[in-house]
């Protein structure tokens, strides 16, 4: 089947072992050799103290992460 990213863009990312948000995907990379997907540019949520902190909120999720595309969220197993 074939989706597209605007709709990806809306589902929650969530690590299939905790249970926990890691966010929504704000971005992807494409291999320019193959045109796969390599990796997914989420963006994690953001707690009350961290949104005064420069720490990055950014973290990349491969493609080979994704374990399912559910209806409102991607399960994804962290290595």
């Amino acid at each position: 089947d074939k989706m597209n990213f605007s709709i990806v863009q809306q589902k929650e990312i969530i690590d299939i072992k905790t249970g926990r948000s890691l966010g929504y995907i704000m971005d992807a990379f494409v291999n320019n050799d193959t045109g796969e997907i390599e990796y997914f540019v989420v963006e994690q949520p953001r707690k009350f103290y961290s949104v005064f902190s420069k720490e990055s909120n950014v973290r990349k999720v491969y493609f080979r992460q994704i374990m399912a595309f559910g209806e409102d969220v991607i399960l994804i197993e962290l290595q």
